[in-house]
């Protein structure tokens, strides 16, 4: 992986599906290339439903508003205590958005 990733920032650095110059078609073509492995891999039925993020906190927050639309007031949204702040900020304003109920389920010896 590390490899790879300085492959591309020595050979491909360019950003993607934005222009028409050699550099960028690269980099598009690298970008589409994983995003076609990631799919095989997980038996994704499009590529598109590949969506590569700029990290977890990314991710979440786009989860927790994904769900804005299907989460209606008085549905329950759950999280551990033992989450972390960037898995929790995201369900307390889609709760406060919506008018759900956030529940924190406390951790014990088991878990």
């Amino acid at each position: 992986v590390i490899d790879a990733i300085v492959d591309y920032y020595q050979n491909y650095n360019a950003n993607i599906h934005r222009g028409v110059h050699t550099l960028s078609q690269e980099a598009t073509d690298k970008y589409e290339q994983a995003r076609l492995k990631i799919q095989k891999h997980f038996n994704a039925a499009k590529s598109y439903e590949i969506i590569f993020t700029s990290g977890t906190t990314h991710s979440i927050n786009l989860v927790a508003n994904g769900f804005s639309a299907l989460i209606q007031k008085g549905d329950e949204v759950i999280v551990s205590a033992m989450e972390h702040h960037s898995n929790i900020v995201p369900w307390q304003m889609l709760c406060e958005r919506t008018g759900a109920i956030l529940k924190v389920i406390p951790m014990n010896q088991e878990g």
